[in-house]
């Protein structure tokens, strides 16, 4: 998201969401595809606290978001905005919204779209740390499995000391009271939410917790709250590797072309560990 330099008057303290003052918008662009692709909004800034249940000390830090809203086509739109909750967790709602807006052109028709960044996403004091983004998105790329093991407990040991605030107050439930804040200062009085991967465990939160402000709820691979997320993917991607496989087999044309493709899959990567390829693409 790229603000305009008129956006530092945008920004305001709240203590709790039930008293968060208007929030002023001005004109910005919302970026993606490293700026090829451009969205024109309204944005600002809130200042919440880093540790809601601490709102009231004097001492207690605050952090800003990152709010944007893409208005709708018609000139008087419903009175329920759409609210775009992205995945990951990580993503930033502003730039999956840029990259995915002809996904929402009907809604924006008639309803304005908001977007929050999620506190450690985007520009809402995002969570960055040198010794993660060190090792790539695939980590050491030498070693057996127990130097790969150890890199990354190093790094995430040594990310620890590198944030900037307590990870312990960026959880969905805090992101859940941020949301409620921006529903406030922005004067709407109910919402309709879209989640997307973890973003569905974010919008069920919010409707459980404040279930008069939300009118309808869209789950776009729900990720229910009882999921621990993540700890899945390892098994499921390689159980649906073994049945494409077992696919081949059992499919003629597919086992004529490639009667050998399971071991020879193993032997690529046996190969590739022994003597990687290096290659050049476009990101």
């Amino acid at each position: 998201m790229r603000f305009w330099p008129a956006i530092g008057a945008a920004v305001l303290a709240i203590a709790v969401p039930a008293v968060a003052a208007p929030l002023p918008l001005v004109s910005c662009e919302l970026t993606a595809a490293e700026g090829r692709v451009e969205v024109r909004a309204s944005c600002g800034t809130l200042a919440v606290p880093v540790d809601w249940d601490a709102a009231d000390r004097e001492d207690n830090e605050t952090i800003e978001l990152a709010v944007a809203v893409v208005p709708a086509l018609a000139e008087q739109p419903l009175p329920d905005p759409l609210v775009v909750i992205a995945g990951g967790p990580g993503q930033a709602a502003s730039e999956f919204f840029a990259a995915s807006r002809a996904a929402f052109s009907l809604i924006l028709r008639e309803r304005d779209v908001v977007l929050v960044d999620q506190r450690g996403t985007g520009q809402s004091a995002p969570l960055h740390c040198e010794s993660v983004d060190a090792l790539g998105p695939l980590g050491p790329t030498v070693g057996d499995d127990a130097d790969w093991i150890e890199a990354w407990i190093a790094a995430t040991v040594a990310c620890l000391d590198e944030l900037d605030h307590d990870p312990r107050y960026f959880t969905t439930s805090v992101a859940v009271r941020d949301l409620e804040a921006v529903r406030a200062a922005l004067g709407y009085e109910s919402l309709n939410l879209y989640g997307i991967s973890y973003g569905t465990r974010v919008a069920q939160h919010y409707l459980r917790r404040h279930p008069a402000r939300v009118r309808s709820v869209i789950l776009d691979g729900a990720v229910p709250p009882t999921l621990a997320l993540g700890l899945e993917i390892a098994p499921a991607s390689q159980a649906a590797l073994e049945a494409l496989f077992e696919r081949c087999r059992a499919d003629a044309a597919c086992e004529a072309a490639y009667p050998q493709l399971a071991s020879e899959f193993w032997a690529l990567l046996e190969r590739l560990e022994e003597m990687p390829s290096e290659v050049t693409f476009d990101h």
